[in-house]
């Protein structure tokens, strides 16, 4: 077992390092001058599974980094590294202690590693665990155009906002786009990024001298900045493909109970509107005793308290309010007693709750009720004694006014979902 000693950063020397790795970086890209002695820098990234610390050679693209992580150390290590600095971070999900002792774990994986195959550097080794990769997600969420505008905001919002980070990922774990981020973002940022800081006076400057290691004389060469050069491989994402809500098709239950048939059709709009269209249609008599008939239109533009996704399924749902506009012709008659015909309009204000059912919460429940004015022109008609005829009642005609509830509704809501692609396979660098 190694035994470590003053290997782990103090934050504000941690903050200094880093700031220095950013310089440093840059410099490795254009010569050096002779008053700039600084290092150059490479990074190699070594990924993790998730709530996993061990070292997995074959797990993502860890085997290629390895291979040149390895192969950078070996020529000369000892006599061009400046430092080793390893950085590890979890991916923003589990409990916030578990993934901190999670990071500091994977740290020290690759301290151990680095003692293992190259002993001679151990005492430049330094590590820190940076805990959550919130900062990797946030960036991933900016530069992956196969999401939409709604999804990119809406998880941003998330990230920066003034709470815990398990807060946080609860808020985050309600969103569809989830699964997404789990599967094509997380694995990426499970990492230990392993800073490797070489001397640019000694790459450089004069070869050094001839030196007799193990009883083999080794040759004097010099290592070119290029070979420092990483080529990280790449991370691909594919299009993002999901569920969409175009419409939703309702009945009216409380209308259908008493067989007056209707049907009714609403298209979201946007994060918090729709648009209802209805129909109400019964139309049936028996031997000119009993009639029902009916033909109802009507329009209602609604408005949502609680927006919803554009691009998801989880539309219609929550308390709503609108405004409906409806006309008609009707024919009532129940043997002598009620017998009209006529036209009426009515217009007014609605309110209501849509909840999702089942199981699996595919269909939804409306309740709502509405109430406004309503006016009709009506005819009063009489039938004869074998009710082969009907006898319009022209001393019985004329215009009615209503002000106050018109529509009950228990409706139950079908979605019409369709799955989409949005976006091209991305490839990160």
């Amino acid at each position: 077992m190694m035994i470590r000693k003053n290997t782990i950063l103090t934050a504000g020397k941690f903050q200094k390092l880093l700031a220095a790795v950013v310089v440093l970086a840059g410099l490795a890209v254009f010569p050096a001058t002779a008053q700039d002695n600084r290092s150059v820098a490479d990074e190699f990234r070594i990924t993790f599974p998730v709530n996993k610390s061990i070292l997995d050679r074959e797990y993502r693209y860890n085997a290629q980094a390895f291979a040149r992580l390895d192969s950078l150390l070996a020529v000369r290590g000892d006599v061009y590294v400046d430092s080793v600095v390893v950085v590890s971070k979890s991916s923003p999900e589990g409990r916030y202690s578990g993934n901190v002792s999670l990071s500091e774990r994977r740290s020290l994986a690759i301290y151990d590693y680095i003692a293992e195959t190259h002993p001679e550097l151990i005492s430049r080794v330094r590590y820190s665990a940076q805990r959550e990769s919130w900062d990797e997600f946030r960036q991933m969420l900016l530069d992956d155009p196969t999401l939409s505008s709604y999804a990119r905001e809406r998880a941003l919002a998330i990230i920066d906002a003034d709470m815990p980070s398990d807060a946080k990922k609860a808020r985050l774990y309600q969103l569809p786009e989830y699964q997404y981020y789990l599967k094509y973002y997380f694995p990426a940022i499970r990492f230990s990024a392993i800073v490797v800081m070489f001397d640019r006076a000694a790459i450089e400057g004069p070869q050094v001298p001839v030196q007799e290691t193990s009883g083999l004389l080794q040759e004097d060469f010099t290592v070119p900045v290029e070979e420092i050069e990483l080529s990280r491989p790449r991370l691909v994402i594919p299009p993002l493909t999901q569920r969409r809500m175009l419409a939703a098709v309702k009945t009216n239950l409380l209308y259908d109970v008493v067989t007056v048939l209707n049907f009714e059709v609403e298209v979201p709009i946007a994060d918090r509107y729709s648009v209802m269209v209805e129909d109400v249609f019964p139309w049936w008599e028996t031997g000119n005793k009993y009639c029902l008939q009916m033909w109802e239109i009507g329009i209602e533009p609604r408005i949502w308290l609680r927006a919803w996704d554009p691009a998801g399924v989880k539309k219609l749902r929550g308390w709503f309010a609108g405004l409906y506009a409806m006309s008609s012709k009707y024919d009532f008659q129940i043997d002598r007693n009620l017998n009209y015909q006529g036209e009426y309009w009515s217009a007014g204000v609605s309110a209501g709750y849509t909840m999702p059912i089942g199981r699996r919460k595919r269909v939804n429940l409306e309740f709502s009720v509405a109430a406004g004015f309503l006016q009709t022109d009506y005819r009063h008609y009489m039938p004869t004694e074998s009710y082969d005829k009907l006898i319009r009642d022209r001393y019985r005609v004329g215009k009615a006014s209503y002000f106050g509830p018109t529509k009950a509704k228990i409706s139950l809501v079908v979605p019409i979902n369709i799955r989409y692609t949005s976006g091209k396979e991305v490839y990160y660098e």
